[in-house]
């Protein structure tokens, strides 16, 4: 079925259950791109060899390498905006803003402190869909500090905030590539704030995913968070394009590469519900908005969405302890759903 850590147990999901998180990997387990070099600051790539040799990175993932080598972390600019730590880093060479630099020890309470495997998850998960920039899991060495280890992501170059536009300006398949990224990995917050716009072409990139991929076991899935719900594009049919891709989304091959990169078990549940119920939607003929407002609370959001009630059902309708049949309750269900709408 998928890479869960123990397939055979439903009892995860009763609730005096607990959420079991599967730890990311020590460093002994991950490769180091770039050897140290004795300096005041070292910073180096953190490999996954398993996603590596199984071929599950985007192929652009090749491209931040030859960037990181260069960076210096030194003379980083602490952004201005966020709750959270956010660095600007230049090429030590050409002094030009490339890479942006999100440490672990400065994420804020709402990304449970995992902030940095989410937002490399986010990328590999994109896989170039929504054009995520390029992200990867750094290990960095100070003189006589521990070893910080966070994120690094591609500076988004020539672009500007998109909250700085209305909504009305926005590209209609923009949106929609960014929504169905979002409803996958469950946002938790997604608005136009965290989007950038390129400023020649008007193009959406969409970046700040630390806070996303919520687990079924801690009631995460109440916070999550999409503007585009209120955008008139959201409203608008998918293409005949973005259908034949939802189509094609393999949720194992997204369970797998989560499983490998440390998102604990309870997300990688919540994205098996979350894409099965965007690929029975769309197929359905059922909209952006449409799907979206299944996955978030509406109002107030102080009742459950239909993705949190259709995961409490699918529990309560299990008889055993196999996973498979949880997941078999929970396609039935949302296939009686969306059949209503």
């Amino acid at each position: 079925m998928i890479a869960l850590s123990n397939p055979g147990a439903v009892g995860l999901f009763l609730p005096s259950a607990r959420s079991r998180a599967l730890p990311p990997p020590s460093h002994q387990d991950l490769d180091f791109a770039v050897e140290p070099e004795p300096a005041s600051t070292s910073i180096s790539e953190v490999r996954y060899p398993d996603l590596t040799t199984r071929g599950l990175l985007p192929s652009s993932a090749a491209d931040l390498s030859a960037i990181i080598t260069n960076l210096d972390l030194d003379s980083a600019e602490r952004s201005p905006h966020g709750t959270g730590g956010v660095y600007f880093v230049s090429d030590s060479m050409t002094h030009e803003r490339r890479a942006v630099y999100k440490p672990q020890s400065e994420e804020n309470d709402t990304t449970g402190q995992k902030g940095y495997l989410k937002e490399f998850a986010a990328f590999v998960i994109d896989n170039g869909l929504a054009c995520v920039p390029e992200t990867t899991i750094v290990s960095v060495e100070r003189q006589h500090l521990p070893v910080e280890i966070g994120s690094v992501q591609a500076y988004v170059a020539e672009s500007e905030d998109a909250e700085d536009f209305g909504p009305g300006i926005f590209n209609t398949e923009d949106i929609h590539r960014i929504g169905i990224l979002d409803v996958r990995i469950l946002n938790c917050d997604r608005h136009s704030g965290n989007l950038m716009r390129n400023k020649k072409t008007g193009k959406l990139v969409p970046i700040d995913h630390g806070s996303a991929f919520p687990s079924v076991f801690d009631g995460g899935l109440a916070n999550v968070s999409f503007e585009w719900l209120m955008y008139p594009q959201a409203r608008q049919p998918f293409s005949a394009e973005l259908l034949d891709v939802i189509a094609n989304l393999d949720v194992n091959a997204d369970i797998e590469k989560l499983n490998t990169i440390g998102v604990d078990e309870g997300a990688q549940i919540a994205n098996w519900m979350s894409t099965t119920l965007l690929k029975l939607g769309a197929d359905a003929g059922l909209t952006l908005h449409d799907i979206g407002s299944m996955v978030q609370r509406a109002g107030d959001r102080s009742a459950p969405s239909i993705l949190e009630d259709l995961f409490h059902r699918a529990v309560a309708a299990c008889v055993g302890t196999d996973y498979a049949e949880f997941f078999d309750n929970f396609a039935g269900l949302a296939k009686q759903h969306i059949a209503c709408i």
